[in-house]
């Protein structure tokens, strides 16, 4: 299986990772998938039984998409104990997590040093500049981009890190490649293998 997407919301995709709520969890023969709490769903947590149940499923690859999100209508610190428990079962199952964050990188970075997290993180839709991706980079978090994206966080970035998504985009990964893969004035296909190779290494697939 060659994955090019590694955070997606089709539940169609085949080339992707597909990010679900764990509640909603439903795995389809052939797919993998990311399942987790969003901070957006927190208030609508599972039980921590059915997360580690869902989390440990063989078609599941990583935890997420999880998170902070300082403009959504959830109680922040709610929202930070249901990222904390998913952060510690990453941990314990030894899955990377599919990062959402919004106006908290502060905190988010507080919980991985407070938690000594080994596991991958990756910081999906990432539009941020490069001293904030050099920030990601430093503390083992790997930037995601999607439809959107600064050019020259793109070109900064080592190639052996990139990462590409759709999200909700409606645009296809093979278009956002082509995107991503001028910016770095890649050939298309050769960018596209790079790219598989990272997300195989990453979600050890």
């Amino acid at each position: 299986m060659i994955i090019l997407d590694c955070h997606s919301h089709n539940l169609d995709s085949r080339n992707a990772i597909i990010s679900v709520e764990a509640q909603r969890f439903e795995p389809i023969l052939g797919h993998i998938y990311a399942v987790g709490v969003h901070p957006w769903h927190a208030d609508e947590m599972c039980s921590y039984e059915r997360l580690l149940v869902v989390a440990s499923h063989k078609q599941v690859v990583a935890l997420g998409e999880a998170g902070l999100d300082r403009l959504c209508k959830v109680d922040f610190q709610l929202q930070l104990e249901i990222f904390r428990r998913q952060v510690e079962l990453s941990e314990r199952i030894g899955k990377p997590m599919i990062i959402h964050c919004v106006h908290a990188l502060d905190v988010l970075l507080m919980v991985r040093k407070q938690l000594r997290v080994q596991q991958p993180w990756v910081w999906h839709g990432f539009r941020g500049g490069v001293k904030q991706l050099r920030q990601l980079i430093n503390c083992g978090i790997f930037p995601s981009f999607g439809e959107h994206f600064s050019a020259e966080s793109v070109r900064e970035l080592p190639l052996e890190k990139l990462l590409i998504e759709t999200d909700c985009s409606s645009l296809s990964i093979q278009e956002i490649a082509e995107k991503v893969a001028a910016v770095r004035n890649i050939e298309p296909q050769l960018f596209a293998e790079v790219v598989a190779d990272n997300i195989k290494n990453l979600f050890r697939l």
